[in-house]
């Protein structure tokens, strides 16, 4: 659909004023018979980067050494208590039931300890990396869908897509047995929900309720997602802008929220407690006496006693964690690092090597792509200059809409980022995946503020721009994918990837 507007050429998408409310969160006719292509290109992309052969490489790594052994659990019945919530493992553990490749294998070991040095042989990754590696593939659709549902233009989304699809460091945790894939999968969920409920505001309880149970999944997953229960909040402060507003309205919709946030968050233990009722070799972990008679007496399943279990469940996990040890960069073998390092890439982590006879060697490993996480930090340092801009010197707004969204996810990150820089126990690169996932977000919302004029004229340049960057982003992706997916290196190939000192890699001699 084309109208004519001062001589140019324009979308129907440019006949909107400049901040005004936008009501629709439709892409426009124009673009909307490329909107399956880019749909199923996508998925398709998403499917070869991280589900294809996702089971190699052939051994444990990382937390792998943890996760299995909880997974197991659930299959076996037997009682544990988790450092993290236990949805991320519960879905672990459904991947092993739903393929079942070790029926004939003896996974005994695994029930007795916490950790795991090896697998039995036979052992298939198979199952237990299945959850991580399909929810990884859904997420670059759902990436997809997030990016059009604020950009309002495929052609943009699909470009932007790229970030997410091609980034090394999401793939080496997305085709293991871990956590961080499944948590990232139910984070882009409740950004999707969020974004048209900011535009569409007053309508639908029902959305509140939905959008609750996604934040309950996330936070199921891992407590850091608590950050996004922040995204209510913002909804209820755009309503109490509004006009006519419905006191009535707020309060059920709040109250949605939380009872949506609470079905899953503690449905998830009570799942948990309904699957490992029976305790081997005295491990009561730190239960009381009460939560021991009730394993002793077989009674875990009884509601009664449903409140003293969730209690002890949920004040096991700031207990562990008082026993995760700080950083210490003194230590030769520490692979932590501090959040303020993170957008810098420090530090990549070797999560598993094998070397053959003529001095080859596999490497997974904690590498991100460095084109991308450039564009990331280029973005938050954009975004937080323009939000400040504003605040402090009155910087005219291009687009209210926009800048809004702008306004919401550098905050987002920054709320993030400090709270990760308040805890004193060792953090890995890896949580910055959040961050850095809104980072991405951001560069696709600055590129459309700065950009939107051009963009709207039907001009060539800003889109040719865009692609030539997807293309070299895909390149450096290809360059860095033999750490992603366990493929041989000398020790020149790999020092050829060595780009920083920082990143502090080392290779095997």
């Amino acid at each position: 659909m084309k109208r004519k507007k001062d001589g140019h050429s324009l979308t129907a998408s440019s006949v909107t004023p400049a901040g005004s409310e936008l009501t629709d969160t439709a892409v426009m006719p124009g673009e909307s018979r490329f909107l399956p292509a880019y749909a199923l290109i996508v998925f398709v992309v998403s499917f070869f980067v991280y589900g294809f052969n996702y089971s190699y490489s052939p051994g444990l790594f990382w937390d792998e050494n943890y996760h299995i052994t909880s997974a197991q659990k659930y299959i076996d019945g037997v009682f544990f208590m988790g450092d993290h919530p236990p949805l991320g493992k519960e879905l672990v553990a459904l991947g092993e039931v739903i393929l079942h490749p070790n029926r004939q294998v003896d996974t005994s070991a695994f029930l007795t300890v916490e950790k795991t040095e090896n697998v039995p042989k036979g052992y298939s990754f198979t199952g237990m990396r299945f959850m991580p590696a399909f929810l990884a593939v859904l997420s670059g659709a759902v990436f997809f869908f997030l990016l059009l549902a604020l950009l309002k233009n495929a052609h943009l989304a699909f470009l932007f897509s790229g970030l997410y699809l091609f980034e090394n460091a999401f793939v080496v945790h997305s085709r293991g047995a871990m956590l961080d894939s499944i948590q990232l999968f139910f984070i882009l969920a409740s950004l999707l929900c969020f974004v048209p409920m900011i535009e569409q505001r007053g309508k639908g309880v029902g959305r509140y309720l939905v959008l609750g149970m996604l934040l309950g999944a996330s936070t199921a997953v891992k407590l850091n997602a608590l950050l996004f229960f922040s995204l209510p909040l913002v909804l209820f402060i755009l309503e109490l802008g509004r006009k006519n507003r419905s006191i009535r309205f707020l309060l059920r919709s709040g109250l949605a929220s939380a009872a949506g946030f609470l079905l899953i968050f503690l449905g998830s233990y009570v799942v948990h407690i309904y699957l490992t009722p029976h305790v081997l070799q005295d491990r009561y972990y730190e239960a009381s006496p009460a939560y021991r008679e009730i394993l002793d007496k077989g009674e875990t399943r009884q509601l009664r006693h449903l409140p003293l279990q969730l209690l002890e469940h949920l004040e096991f996990i700031p207990k562990y964690q008082k026993g995760v040890p700080q950083y210490d960069p003194s230590k030769p073998e520490e692979n932590g690092s501090l959040p303020y390092t993170w957008p810098f890439m420090n530090k990549t982590i070797n999560y598993r090597w094998e070397k053959n006879d003529a001095g080859v060697v596999r490497y997974l490993y904690l590498v991100g792509n460095p084109l991308s996480w450039l564009i990331g930090l280029l973005a938050v340092i954009m975004s937080t200059t323009l939000v400040l801009s504003r605040l402090i010197v009155k910087t005219p707004i291009r687009d209210k809409h926009k800048f809004r969204l702008i306004v919401i996810f550098t905050a987002l990150y920054w709320f993030y980022m400090a709270a990760m820089l308040k805890l004193e126990r060792v953090m890995y690169l890896y949580h910055y995946f959040i961050p850095l996932i809104l980072s991405y977000i951001m560069a696709a919302l600055l590129f459309s503020y700065f950009y939107e004029d051009k963009i709207n004229k039907g001009e060539r340049k800003a889109y040719i721009a865009l692609a030539t960057t997807t293309v070299i982003i895909f390149a450096v992706f290809l360059f860095f994918s033999p750490f992603s997916y366990y493929q041989p290196l000398t020790f020149d190939q790999f020092e050829l990837r060595n780009w920083f000192s920082w990143w502090k890699m080392a290779a095997i001699r």
